[in-house]
C-alpha cells in the first residue's frame, strides 16, 4: 500500500529543506505535510499507515545513530594504538640539544 500524493515525479512530497546555522542545509520530512497527507485517506487506514511510518522512522533513527558512532570508534581505538605503540618504545624521554663534553 502507498500513500497517494506522498511521492510525485520519482521525489518525495512531504519534504523540506533545513539547515544547521545557515551552514550545513539538509531536506528533512516535514511532520505537518506528511500529517496532512495522511489525513487525506480514508478513516480506517489512517492509524495503520501511521503506525507503519512510525515504525519506519524508529528503525531509520537507530542505523543513523549506529552510522555515526563508527568514525569516533575507529578514532578511540587508533588513539589507543598509538599510545600503546609509544608507551613500547619507552614513553616520553625529555632530550638535551646541548652537547656533553
Amino acid at each position: 500500500e502507498q500513500l497517494p500524493g506522498l511521492v510525485a515525479d520519482g521525489k518525495l512530497t512531504v519534504v523540506e529543506e533545513k539547515d544547521i546555522y545557515n551552514v550545513i542545509s539538509y531536506t528533512a520530512i516535514s511532520d505537518e505535510k506528511l500529517s496532512a497527507e495522511i489525513a487525506k485517506l480514508p478513516a480506517g487506514d489512517q492509524e495503520e499507515v501511521q503506525e507503519k511510518i512510525a515504525s519506519i522512522t524508529e528503525k531509520s533513527s537507530q542505523g543513523a545513530l549506529a552510522d555515526m558512532c563508527v568514525f569516533p570508534a575507529v578514532m578511540l581505538v587508533a588513539y589507543v594504538l598509538l599510545g600503546l605503540f609509544f608507551k613500547s618504545r619507552g614513553g616520553y624521554q625529555a632530550e638535551s640539544l646541548e652537547e656533553q663534553h
